[in-house]
Parts: C-alpha cells; sequence; structure tokens
C-alpha cells in the first residue's frame, strides 16, 4: 500500500507556500518538492514555482523577473505606437455628405459603383485630385471617390462645400489616383480584372459638360399640348424641338443648327384616326427624305 506524502507549510524571504516529501517508505529517505508563491519576482501574484533547493528557487525567481521586464518593454513599445498614431491621421478631415451620392471606384462618373452614400452621413476625407473636382473618402467600410459638390467641411466654423479655396485651408491636399489604389481597396469586386477599360490616363476627372444650356416648356390649353426643348452646345451650335398633340394627332418639328451655320430638320405627324406616320428629313446640304409608316 503506497504511502501518503507528508504536507507541511513553510515561508521565507522569498514567499510562502506548501512542502511536500514523498518517501518510499515510513522509513526511507524522501524527496522534498517545496512550491513557492513568489511575491514581487514573479509574474503574476498567484504564479508558482517548483524547486527542490534554494539554487533553483533563485533562478526561477531571475526568469520570472526577465519575462516580466520582456513584457513591459513590449507594453511600452505598444503606447509609443498608440500615442503617434493621431499624427498618421491628421492628413484625414472629417466631413458630411449633401445628398444621397454614389462611391465610385475613381474619381469619374465612369467608374462603377461602390455603394451609395445616404445623405447628411459622416465621411472621411483623404485628399482630392487636382482642381479638387473629386476626392477620395471612406464611409464605413468603403473607400472610393465622391464629387467634391457633394462634400461639405467645416470652415472658419461654417458648413461649407469643397472647392479650390477651401480644401487647403481644411487640410486636404492633393492625392494621386493610380492602380495600386484600385489593387488595394477592389480585388474583391466583380469588376476588378477591369481596370483598363474603366481608366483613361487622359482624363483622370470627369470630361467637361458638351451643353452649356438646356430649356423646356410644356404649355396645355383645351384638349391640346405644346411642348418646347432647346439645347446649346459649347461650340456654338444648338438644337429646338417642339411637339403639338390634339384631336388624336400629334406634330413634332426638330431644327438643328451647327456650329458653322449648317442646318437640318426633321418633321414628324402621326395619328390615330389613320394609324401612320409622316415622317420628313432635310440635310444640310437641302436634300429632303419623306418615309410613310402604316400601322
Amino acid at each position: 500500500m503506497p504511502w501518503l506524502p507528508e504536507r507541511r507549510t513553510v515561508q521565507n524571504h522569498r514567499g510562502h507556500g506548501i512542502c511536500l516529501t514523498v518517501r518510499a517508505s515510513r522509513t526511507n529517505a524522501g524527496r522534498t518538492v517545496m512550491f513557492y508563491k513568489l511575491k514581487h519576482n514573479a509574474t503574476r501574484r498567484k504564479d508558482q514555482v517548483q524547486a527542490t533547493g534554494r539554487g533553483s528557487l533563485e533562478a526561477a525567481a531571475k526568469a520570472a523577473t526577465h519575462m516580466e521586464n520582456t513584457m513591459m518593454k513590449r507594453l511600452y513599445l505598444a503606447l509609443a505606437i498608440l500615442i503617434g498614431a493621431p499624427s498618421l491621421a491628421a492628413a484625414a478631415t472629417v466631413a458630411v455628405s449633401t445628398g444621397n451620392v454614389n462611391l465610385r471606384a475613381g474619381p469619374s462618373t465612369g467608374y462603377p459603383v461602390v455603394t451609395v452614400v445616404p445623405a447628411g452621413t459622416r465621411i472621411t476625407t483623404y485628399g482630392c485630385v487636382s482642381g479638387y473636382s473629386w476626392c477620395d473618402v471612406s464611409f464605413g467600410a468603403y473607400r472610393g471617390w465622391v464629387s467634391a459638390s457633394y462634400i461639405q467641411v467645416v470652415y472658419r466654423g461654417n458648413p461649407v462645400i469643397v472647392t479650390p479655396v477651401v480644401a487647403p485651408a481644411v487640410g486636404l491636399t492633393v492625392v494621386a489616383y493610380n492602380r495600386a489604389y484600385w489593387d488595394t481597396y477592389y480585388a474583391a469586386y466583380p469588376w476588378y480584372g477591369r481596370w483598363g477599360h474603366y481608366y483613361r490616363p487622359g482624363y483622370p476627372v470627369a470630361p467637361a459638360a458638351r451643353v452649356t444650356s438646356h430649356d423646356r416648356a410644356v404649355t396645355c390649353t383645351g384638349d391640346s399640348c405644346t411642348a418646347t426643348r432647346t439645347t446649346t452646345g459649347i461650340y456654338g451650335g444648338s438644337a429646338s424641338q417642339s411637339r403639338t398633340c390634339a384631336n388624336g394627332e400629334c406634330n413634332a418639328t426638330r431644327n438643328v443648327v451647327g456650329p458653322y451655320g449648317g442646318t437640318a430638320s426633321r418633321t414628324r405627324n402621326c395619328s390615330t384616326n389613320s394609324q401612320s406616320c409622316t415622317v420628313s428629313r432635310t440635310g444640310p446640304a437641302g436634300g429632303t427624305r419623306t418615309r410613310v409608316f402604316q400601322r
């Protein structure tokens, strides 16, 4: 039958703990095993160190102290990184979207839509392309580009839209758009492989509008309604169109004037009574072609 070990509580200047003496028999000498609870030398107050003698106990205490010093060094390094973190984010500017706007994968309406930013949503702006027409922003987990006309920042205590004058004053600098940006944020999207289709080095931002003016109006009297529309292009050309419908018939006329004075026109007459339409076109040289469509 095995013998139970002797159990004693011991204490010295290094700590206190339990002393177990294990004997092969009642009369044989045994091997003493001590479990000490170290004080300031341990990494934690409740750490236990097994030792068969004083020398082993001291070695274990030194090892615990070395581990504590290593952990403290790592903690100081982490704190230093955290202290320096605000300076890394200082270039970002908090802004608000003025309306529901598409967050795109590039600084142009030609790039695919990543998501829609709701009106009044807080966004973070990191910079804009040259001219400050489009800006690099983040919205939640999304990253992309928004037209500057939809971005509102605080400037001199007032909410204002981002402009070339306001942007530098609120810390928005000019940033580049390139393939590295595309690879970083859009690798998981289905259109990621079509970089060459979307990217146009000659047009890093949206091209200017091709129309300088556009007007339309509709007037109705009794059973008759007339609609008119006029458009002027950036090179001086214009187009005008009118359509009148009454008593089951519609007549439409469209006239186009080119930037060098050339003209072209089209007239179309449709009737529900005859269920037919007649279309005539006149080109710049004066030639006319007429076609009749019968239902």
